[in-house]
């Protein structure tokens, strides 16, 4: 297999490093956001979102914090827009919100297969929005 030529599209975001807080990965929208990312070089650590919302509020905001510090955009799935916009006024990167489900439903389906064009769509539309945001 055949590595593509440094500076294309599929390694843009090469050493860049993504947090992912959802209430699951296997869940499609959070599998479209992963494979997305990576498409482009990212790394992607995925955190769950109970352990980031449900934390003490002092705990949460130290944690949140040590995010920025780890993570060069943060995205946010399953979560309220409250603990979201909580996130964003903490931190000194990106927050992206839902990515990979708006994604989905701009492709007309929420559960797509990968490899169908809906799916195909929604990682266009993914790697366009992170592309932006970094």
């Amino acid at each position: 297999m055949t590595r593509p030529p440094a500076g294309s599209a599929s390694q843009a975001l090469a050493g860049r490093r993504i947090g992912l807080i959802c209430a699951s990965r296997q869940a499609p929208a959070a599998a479209l956001f992963i494979e997305a990312a990576e498409g482009l070089g990212a790394q992607v650590s995925v955190l769950h979102a109970a352990d980031v919302v449900d934390a003490r509020a002092a705990q949460q905001d130290k944690l949140v914090r040590m995010l920025s510090r780890l993570y060069d955009v943060i995205e946010c799935q399953d979560l309220p827009s409250t603990a979201v916009r909580h996130i964003a006024e903490l931190v000194a990167v990106p927050v992206l919100a839902d990515l990979g489900a708006r994604a989905l439903e701009a492709a007309g389906s929420h559960r797509p297969e990968p490899g169908t064009p809906a799916w195909e769509q929604g990682l266009a539309q993914v790697r366009q929005a992170l592309l932006m945001a970094l």
